[in-house]
């Protein structure tokens, strides 16, 4: 064989493989194992650390394990190289935001503006970013006033949501009226989100949160385990997420065991620290 068909033979070879690594670490990442797919990424860093779907991928994956800086500067690099990249500044949002539990109180105001300019820039870059705006809008409807929360606010941008995706507009309605107290209301429009949004997990989640905080726990877990049984995706809370709630749904019906076995699920589902630290007192509490 010659020295250049060799060549060519190992460069193909080389291809071949990066991308079966890409894939590979792409399937993890679909089937929520961000773990795998977090440390696949990083090993496939220097040969795509231009490549802004891989960046994205690796910044979510970041996001997803909790290591959030460096998710934070995975998406400062991505920007840098592809400024007008929505959906990485979508994520910075969803980064400073976590970082929020991470800081102390007087780096909080700070982290809170920075999510805030990184989704201005969403909507600067496209006015019907359907997530960005939400973003606000749950911003708006949940931060203290010193934080810049204002249900004014709220609701302007709930209008907003209205003429460009009624699906996630019935969804805002459900939080702006349990946050209300408008409890058939909001029954209402959370059981409207999701039939509207029936390709996804999501909204079953906020519906199981809101019988939770009404006290209706029965219909909190029925709702709970339609959560389990949809298509969940990345934007969806994490699996320690999923085990908290679901042992604190058994904690109140007095299925102490099942509690139980959900917390400690929790704690080996990688929470993060804020997580970690409710799951451990939620055990005490049995």
């Amino acid at each position: 064989m010659s020295r250049s068909l060799f060549l060519v033979l190992l460069l193909c070879w080389h291809a071949t493989v990066s991308g079966n690594d890409f894939a590979d670490a792409i399937a993890d990442f679909d089937n929520r194992d961000y773990q795998s797919a977090a440390s696949k990424f990083e090993q496939l860093r220097n040969k795509n650390n231009k490549d802004a779907d891989f960046l994205f991928y690796l910044a979510r994956s970041q996001y997803k394990t909790n290591n959030y800086r460096e998710a934070n500067s995975t998406i400062e690099y991505l920007v840098d190289l592809h400024p007008g990249h929505k959906e990485a500044h979508n994520l910075a949002g969803m980064v400073y935001m976590a970082l929020l539990a991470e800081v102390n109180i007087f780096k909080k105001m700070g982290m809170a503006r920075s999510a805030l300019d990184s989704w201005r820039r969403v909507l600067e870059l496209d006015a019907n970013h359907v997530m960005g705006n939400y973003a606000f809008f749950s911003y708006y409807l949940n931060a203290p006033g010193l934080a810049g929360g204002d249900i004014d606010k709220a609701r302007d941008v709930l209008t907003k949501l209205e003429q460009i995706s009624p699906p996630y507009a019935e969804l805002a309605k459900g939080l702006l009226n349990s946050k209300l107290e408008n409890t058939a209301d909001a029954e209402k429009h959370y059981l409207r989100a999701t039939q509207l949004i029936a390709d996804r997990a999501g909204p079953h989640f906020a519906i199981a949160q809101f019988y939770f905080k009404n006290s209706e726990f029965e219909k909190s877990l029925a709702s709970f385990e339609r959560y389990q049984q949809g298509h969940k995706v990345w934007q969806d809370p994490s699996d320690a997420i999923a085990f908290y709630f679901l042992g604190n749904i058994h904690a109140n019906l007095g299925n102490i065991d099942l509690a139980k076995k959900n917390f400690t699920s929790a704690l080996s589902a990688y929470p993060n620290k804020q997580i970690q630290g409710l799951v451990k007192d939620a055990l005490n509490d049995l």
